[in-house]
């Protein structure tokens, strides 16, 4: 999937078997918990991404941008965790134009998928 995919959003943002599996393991309350962590992490780690202009910026965003992928992934989160991945790769090699068209629809892919989660969060 290309980062200019990111902008049209899927017929699901969620990997529902992911999300089943978890939940079957440490349940719809612990989910809940790790999601709420979550949405606190990714919104104030959202705010702060720039595009990179040296190579300790980009080092800096690809660390950032790996940890919320592996949590994205972790919960469930499949769209946003794509896009993550191909930011984490843009950053390692240095791709300004990439990260920063990342970062142009990673906004909105947050608000999707913020808003898929909250409706398994809904559930309890």
């Amino acid at each position: 999937m290309a980062y200019g995919d990111f902008g049209t959003p899927p017929a699901n943002d969620l990997d529902d078997t992911v999300i089943q599996e978890l939940t079957s393991m440490i349940g719809i309350e612990s989910y809940v918990g790790l999601t709420q962590r979550f949405f606190s992490e990714t919104e104030s780690a959202i705010v702060t991404f720039r595009v990179p202009e040296n190579d300790e910026e980009f080092l800096t965003l690809k660390g950032e941008v790996h940890k919320l992928a592996g949590s994205a992934a972790a919960l469930g989160a499949k769209r946003i965790h794509e896009l993550l991945k191909q930011l984490e790769i843009s950053c390692k090699s240095e791709d300004q134009q990439s990260v920063q068209e990342m970062l142009g629809v990673l906004p909105d892919v947050w608000a999707s998928t913020k808003m898929s989660m909250s409706g398994v969060r809904s559930m309890v």
